[in-house]
This record gives C-alpha cells, sequence and structure tokens, in this order.
C-alpha cells in the first residue's frame, strides 16, 4: 500500500501505548467535546483529589490514578467543580459500574476476542461505540479496534471508500469505515489508524490520495 507507506514513513517514532485500562476509560469518558488541554486539566484534578502519594519529585507530590471503588464514593457537586460538568453523573456511573463487577472485571477483557470486549464496555453507562474502541486499543491491546471520529473519516472515505464519503456518520457507516481498515491492515488496524489520524491532522489528506492514486 504505497500511501500508507508514505504516511508511516512521514511520522518516525508513533506509537501506541498500552495504558492502565481504567485510567484510559475514565480519560476518554471526559474526551468528548473537549481539548486535549482540558482533558488533562480533569484528569489530574482527578489525581491530586482521589489518587494516593507515590513520591515527591522536585518539591511536587506526584499521586497514582484513582481507582474506580474510590472515585465510586465522591461528590457529584465535587467532580463537577473539577471540570467534569455535566460528565460527573456518567464517571459516577461508571465507577460504581465497575466496583460493582470487581477489580479484575476490566482487566479480564484483554483475554476476550475484540468484539466481546468492545460488547461489554458498551453496557456501561455513557460508552458508545467510539469510547469503547478507544478502550479496546489503548486500554486491553485489541490491536484490530478502530476508533472513527471526523479525522479518521476523512482519511477513510478519502484514501479507500469514496462511496461512503457522502453518508453521515450512522453507526452502520461507524462500523463500514471501521472494516475497510480491518480488512486492508488486519489484526494491526488500530495501528494504522493511529498514522492516519495524526497524518490527517498534520497534512492534507486529498493532497496524499492524488500523488498516489
Amino acid at each position: 500500500e504505497p500511501r500508507m507507506k508514505a504516511v508511516v514513513e512521514g511520522l518516525p517514532g508513533l506509537r501506541v501505548l498500552r495504558q492502565d485500562v481504567e485510567e484510559v476509560l475514565f480519560s476518554f469518558l471526559c474526551a468528548s467535546c473537549n481539548t486535549v488541554t482540558k482533558i488533562s486539566r480533569t484528569m489530574q484534578a482527578l489525581e491530586h483529589r482521589y489518587g494516593d502519594p507515590v513520591a515527591e519529585v522536585a518539591g511536587e507530590l506526584l499521586r497514582s490514578f484513582p481507582r474506580a471503588g474510590k472515585l465510586a464514593a465522591a461528590d457529584e457537586a465535587d467532580l463537577r467543580g473539577m471540570l467534569w460538568g455535566y460528565r460527573a453523573p456518567s464517571l459516577l456511573a461508571v465507577a460504581r459500574f465497575l466496583k460493582d463487577r470487581g477489580n479484575a472485571w476490566l482487566a479480564s477483557l484483554r483475554e476476550r476476542s475484540y468484539l466481546d470486549a468492545r460488547f461489554e464496555l458498551m453496557k456501561l453507562p455513557g460508552i458508545g461505540r467510539k469510547i469503547a474502541d478507544c478502550i479496546c486499543l489503548f486500554g486491553l491491546g485489541h490491536n484490530e479496534a478502530v476508533p472513527v471520529d471526523t479525522h479518521i473519516r476523512k482519511v477513510a472515505t478519502c484514501m479507500f471508500a469514496p462511496q461512503l464519503a457522502s453518508c453521515s456518520l450512522t453507526e452502520r457507516k461507524y462500523d463500514a469505515l471501521a472494516s475497510v481498515l480491518r480488512e486492508r491492515f488486519g489484526a494491526y488496524a488500530g495501528w494504522a489508524q493511529q498514522y492516519l489520524f495524526c497524518h490527517s491532522r498534520a497534512t492534507q489528506v486529498p493532497s496524499l490520495v492524488r500523488k498516489h492514486s
């Protein structure tokens, strides 16, 4: 795939991290319609308020990300004041769901198939297709998961599926676009998604299509 080769070569050092799955879940829960800066501030506020001390570095006390059991007991008004706003009830509902399921439930989804894991995640309050796919890819190691947003929609329709360009992003179209990448890149479609996502934010996708078409 010459177009993908150009994308990969243009982004040396890009990596898909396998992060703590609970932290990934809550990070993406607050990500909708938010800036990266505000997401970082929101997550740091949770750590400072509810996390356990880990170490002091250069005079700053560092804390761990709080477990769901501790977040389940948080005060909604307190969370709203920590930049969670209207998302505070969803955070509490998810934290209580995870607490009821037990400490091992979320991590156990690594051992399930990708589709089974996504199905289980979408049972959580406020978790739809995209957030579930983000958790699968970044927290559970399901590398075939393909989160689809406006950037991926743009690049996937320009490069691989022009027949889907004029459709609104319904659940059916979401699954169709993700399937296009899985058909081309197999078990590492999620890695391809990350390259395409970063490429689409940094360059003009149509120029790449013309260059290699």
